[in-house]
């Protein structure tokens, strides 16, 4: 899975490709101003980076609403992105996946931009987004980071990431070249729909489960990612980072496709029921055998009445796409009656003679 671009001339070659796209006039949809639009920032100690980030998304999208959801920081980022222009509002939680859940919750838009705080993401990138959105008819655009610097992109994925990327490409039919992009263009019916479990994975990686799960319309706009240059992290241990990825594969496929899991392992113990010299253990396996059977059984239907229960939520909002016309049959409505108004009637087109007659 190819995520990085190590060409030293990569920022070059995007001014480029923006040039081009401005050429042929097809740089960012007109709609976008028409549009309600969320810009959605979780932040944690970030008084750095916190005032330059709310300041390039308000240059790049104008008409937006900018949310911080600060996590009780110590260090000023809530004063600096209220002052810098942001909604700030206060946030319990240090859990990223909970703020999201919560932001997702509380804000009500067409159109929702999820980005963090560090400042690595490009804001001119949001419109090109957005527009692939429109174009699309998607509920999900991702940012796909693009950096000359590899050391640097490389140093921010674990091998508990990299896991659960290769798990969940494996699970699903994963489209994305960068899965666990912090930056996102999100439809109104995809975050009111979006009610992950607690299972231990980021919530990057929720978000692509999601999106993947009910079968959404996604696409990926690449953007330049530069992170600041950072301490090296202290040295991880390697049985300790493979146990938690382990565990997390472990959640995420009885989960997903406990069915299968559930299934093998109750087939294992049939075998071994059948294989076992002595009577009691035989029993025990059988016994496990079955027991293993009919969870996989139950916790297939428990995740199917889910995943249900999350498509109706999806289909009972109004898709962008149904939106956007309601907007275009408005407009054209107020274009008509203005034309009309402005019209001069019959009695004013006939001759003055034939008025005083």
């Amino acid at each position: 899975m190819s995520i990085v671009d190590n060409s030293s001339d990569i920022r070059s070659r995007l001014a480029a490709a923006e040039a081009a796209l401005v050429a042929i006039g097809q740089r960012n949809d007109p709609i976008i101003d028409r549009l309600d639009i969320a810009v959605l920032i979780p932040a944690a100690e970030n008084a750095t980076t916190i005032s330059e980030v709310v300041r390039g998304y308000r240059v790049a999208l104008p008409s937006a609403r900018l949310y911080v959801y600060d996590a009780n920081s110590t260090d000023g980022t809530a004063l600096m992105a209220k002052e810098a222009g942001a909604i700030v509002r206060r946030e319990g939680s240090t859990d990223p996946a909970a703020r999201i859940r919560h932001m997702f919750a509380d804000v009500d838009a067409d159109i929702y931009v999820l980005v963090d705080a560090s400042g690595a993401y490009d804001p001119t990138a949001a419109p090109r987004m957005i527009s692939r959105m429109v174009e699309r008819q998607a509920d999900m655009v991702s940012g796909g980071r693009i950096t000359p610097d590899k050391k640097a992109f490389e140093a921010a994925l674990k091998f508990e990431d990299a896991w659960t990327t290769s798990l969940v490409s494996e699970i699903f039919t994963n489209p994305f070249n960068d899965m666990l992009t912090s930056y996102r263009v999100l439809s109104k019916r995809f975050v009111k729909s979006f009610t992950p479990p607690a299972r231990g994975l980021s919530a990057d990686a929720d978000l692509v489960i999601h999106a993947l799960d009910l079968g959404m319309t996604v696409s990926e706009v690449h953007t330049t990612y530069s992170p600041d240059p950072k301490p090296a992290p202290p040295p991880v241990s390697v049985i300790g980072d493979a146990l938690r990825a382990l565990t997390t594969s472990a959640r995420l496929v009885r989960d997903e496709r406990p069915l299968p899991l559930f299934g093998l392992l109750g087939i294992l113990a049939g075998a071994l029921a059948a294989l076992s010299p002595s009577l009691s253990a035989s029993v025990i396996f059988a016994a496990a055998s079955v027991g293993l059977t009919l969870t996989g059984v139950l916790l297939h239907a428990t995740r199917r009445h889910g995943r249900e229960a999350r498509r109706a939520t999806f289909n009972s909002i109004e898709s962008l796409a149904s939106r956007l016309e309601r907007l275009d049959d408005t407009r054209r409505r107020l274009e008509e009656i203005e034309a009309a108004r402005l019209r001069p009637s019959a009695v004013d087109m006939r001759p003055r003679s034939a008025r005083i007659n």
